[in-house]
């Protein structure tokens, strides 16, 4: 120490004890600062009289026996880098900065101030940390499928931390010491996860995250509670089944919440729907029914059932491609006309010869009754004809003879007039066809 401070400290003891005029202050607790930057030690005094003397001024910084700087007259600095203003000093400010700090800088320090005839001692406590910067990840998990919550703390320092999850007060999980990746300079972050599998007990629970870092004081604490939600199973159906159907119904079932949005669409415009209302099944998840009939068309359509759901990170969609019924058409068949000519004729001798058979079979009978009332005799060779006609041979036509034999009987009788001789051959014609 320098003869001036001895001097100093010489007359403070053989003064009269007066009340203290100087104030010094620093920091009540400890500055914090990270490895590798720059911080600044804060120290302030005052005199009562409002006035600095920088003649009665004297401000020394020491680390145990150790000088870093110190003001006499003038402004010395033995740290590397550090600085102090001497301006500063006039105005009762003797704070120093001290550059690039690491692990060997966390310390005490002492902030030695005399203002003649009046000195203060003040200590500050250094220390290289960095407090975490904490926070969680999604709170947001799917009902009944295993889940996870992240519990995160960045640029911290040194890399030792502890974290331990409670539900309801309860721990159900840590602590733990998770492993410290290096982050962004010198510092640190970790993470931990607490895993669970959800059920609508969680909806209600009260959960959180206790961090522990020597550069708190004490935990840092999270809570939160945990966001359900199951997304939708999809399961589109149609009546009949095949492209040609009438009703296609598009079921939505196990999703929470219940908020939902469902479309039928088709080139991205919305269809006519029927929605049921949302139904909250046995195990309190939600299910609804969208129905859509298909309206008639003469091409081929394809339709898609959207659904939109907070569980879903993109829209669920199916679609169902739709065919209409075709009636089926009977070919022509192209007539010709000479072929329906042939069938005309053909019909028509067909009825012409039923009608001649009917005659002339109303002639016999005249003919037959009319010489039974005349009685005229038979010559043997008409006898003979009858009874070959009565009797006819094994493959002999029996209608022909008759025929013929009537004929000829008519002509003995009477002459043919013209009419008759039309009708003989009609009937000829029908019998060989």
């Amino acid at each position: 120490m320098s003869p001036f401070f001895e001097y100093f400290a010489c007359l403070l003891l053989y003064l009269p004890f007066t009340q203290a005029a100087l104030t010094v202050t620093v920091p009540e607790g400890p500055v914090q600062a990270k490895p590798g930057s720059d911080v600044l030690l804060p120290c302030y005094f005052e005199d009562s009289s409002g006035h600095i003397d920088p003649k009665r001024l004297a401000v020394i910084w020491s680390v145990g026996t150790r000088d870093i700087a110190k003001y006499e007259d003038k402004l010395e600095i033995f740290h590397p880098g550090a600085k102090m203003s001497s301006e500063g000093l006039l105005r009762g400010n003797a704070s120093i900065l001290l550059p690039n700090v690491q692990d060997a800088d966390g310390t005490t320090y002492t902030c030695f101030v005399i203002h003649s005839p009046d000195s203060e001692k003040k200590l500050i406590e250094l220390r290289v940390e960095a407090a975490p910067l904490v926070k969680l990840g999604s709170t947001t998990v799917q009902l009944t499928k295993p889940s996870t919550v992240a519990c995160i703390a960045t640029d911290f320092y040194p890399g030792n931390i502890s974290m331990t999850w409670f539900r309801n007060d309860r721990i159900v999980q840590g602590p733990e010491w998770p492993p410290a990746q290096p982050s962004t300079g010198q510092l640190f972050r970790a993470e931990s996860l607490l895993k669970l599998t959800p059920e609508f007990s969680d909806a209600n629970a009260n959960y959180s995250c206790q961090i522990h870092h020597q550069a708190r004081e004490g935990p840092e604490v999270l809570k939160f509670q945990l966001h359900l939600q199951a997304q939708p199973i999809l399961q589109l159906t149609t009546m009949p089944q095949g492209e040609k159907f009438v009703v296609a119904v598009c079921n939505l079932s196990k999703f929470y919440p219940s908020q939902i949005n469902v479309q039928w669409l088709q080139n991205g415009v919305p269809q006519e729907q029927i929605k049921s209302e949302v139904h909250c099944m046995q195990n309190m998840m939600f299910s609804i029914n969208s129905v859509f009939f298909p309206q008639k068309n003469d091409v081929e359509v394809t339709y898609v059932c959207r659904v939109e759901h907070e569980a879903l990170e993109t829209p669920l969609e199916q679609s169902v491609h739709w065919r209409p019924e075709v009636t089926p058409t009977i070919p022509s068949i192209p007539v010709v006309p000479w072929t329906l000519g042939v069938i005309l004729a053909l019909v028509c001798g067909f009825i012409l010869g039923a009608g001649i058979v009917c005659c002339i079979c109303k002639a016999k009978n005249n003919s037959v009754t009319g010489m039974s009332s005349e009685k005229m005799p038979l010559q043997k060779m008409d006898k003979e004809k009858s009874a070959e006609v009565s009797n006819p041979k094994i493959g002999e036509d029996r209608s022909g003879l008759l025929l013929t034999e009537e004929l000829e009987y008519v002509q003995e009788q009477r002459p043919l007039q013209k009419k008759d001789k039309e009708k003989i051959f009609i009937h000829g014609i029908f019998l060989k066809l």
